[in-house]
């Protein structure tokens, strides 16, 4: 009668082991023959407050599933269940009318425009949730607010979802936004636990790349130029591309000492090429063990580096170029990778 919730946002996840790690709780309770926690749950706890302390369960999911082993009290000194206690070390009863929003699922970036604001709000209470008011606040370069709107698409189940509600539409320039939504008034009565009601993203809205850059460390960056292959990098990342891009290394600007990886960029293709050319310079860095590339490719398509010096500036540990992630139609040139 455990809660076994995992949900890492790095590394890996295991539930259990025995011989092996079990990342889900459906893979461990196969284990051994079925032999552990046939009786237990993966749902999240919701704990009311965990940034103040305060980790009281509020998921009616798992409230009352646990088996009393004869502990009369839990950690905070209120009486047990006999019959049917909670798990873990705090009995407790969850919240009758609790929502929130639980994911901004639009707008999601990168090019401006306009765009429906659209979220997923999540019953956290104990009975069903009939109607909430939901609001949007837009800090940064587009700020601007939206709501009350009204949310009545129910009955919503204790638990449950309702995924696509538009709360309204916003115009979105260039720039880089934070956006929050939150519900409030759960079936027209105060929010029992206001720590799950919001939700928040960071967009930046930007034009996709075309055409040729610099790379200059010795110069300022701006629209035209950037200080360092992961500016440029991650320019892509957030923007993509649409049409061929050009990255030239200003000649005796180097060496640029940093670590390199370049994911798969929106709009990558046989015609919209990336193309790094070096012309003599050097990216450097000393790697360690378990991180051992200079340049990784990481699903990376239509990338090309050209007259480009690699440089391991630690003698035990480095890879010049990783590919990786199914990477392909990337292209090495006259690269010298010293090692």
């Amino acid at each position: 009668y455990n809660v076994l919730y995992v949900n890492s946002p790095g590394g890996t996840n295991y539930v259990g082991y025995y011989g092996s790690g079990y990342s889900t709780l459906a893979a461990w309770q196969t284990a051994n023959g079925g032999a552990y926690d046939q009786n237990s749950s993966d749902a999240d706890p919701l704990f009311a407050n965990p940034s103040a302390g305060d980790f009281t369960p509020q998921n009616p999911n798992i409230n009352d599933i646990g088996g009393y082993v004869g502990v009369k009290f839990d950690i905070n000194g209120a009486l047990r269940d006999t019959l049917s206690p909670d798990p873990g070390a705090i009995e407790f009863t969850p919240p009758q009318d609790d929502a929130g929003v639980v994911a901004i699922t639009s707008p999601t970036g990168p090019v401006p425009g306009t765009y429906n604001v659209v979220v997923d709000i999540k019953n956290y209470g104990a009975v069903n949730l009939n109607s909430a008011n939901v609001y949007v606040r837009v800090e940064g370069t587009n700020a601007a607010t939206l709501g009350p709107v009204t949310w009545s698409n129910g009955p919503l189940a204790p638990g449950a979802t309702d995924t696509g509600f538009v709360v309204g539409s916003l115009t979105f320039n260039a720039g880089v936004d934070t956006i929050y939504a939150w519900t409030a008034l759960p079936n027209g009565n105060a929010d029992a636990n206001n720590s799950n009601d919001t939700a928040v993203v960071i967009i930046e809205f930007c034009s996709p790349l075309a055409g040729s850059y610099t790379i200059n460390q010795n110069a300022p960056a701006s629209s035209t130029n950037f200080t360092s292959f992961n500016a440029a990098v991650n320019k892509m990342i957030s923007c993509g591309i649409s049409g061929p891009v050009t990255f030239s290394v200003t000649v005796g600007s180097g060496p640029y000492t940093e670590q390199v990886s370049i994911p798969y960029i929106q709009g990558a293709g046989p015609s919209n090429t990336i193309l790094f050319r070096g012309n003599g310079e050097t990216l450097q860095f000393a790697n360690k063990i378990n991180d051992y590339p200079i340049i990784t490719l990481d699903g990376a398509k239509h990338v090309t580096f050209n007259d480009l010096r690699i440089v391991e500036l630690d003698s035990t540990y480095g890879w010049g170029i990783l590919l990786t992630n199914q990477a392909d139609s990337n292209s090495i040139i006259n690269c010298t990778i010293d090692m």
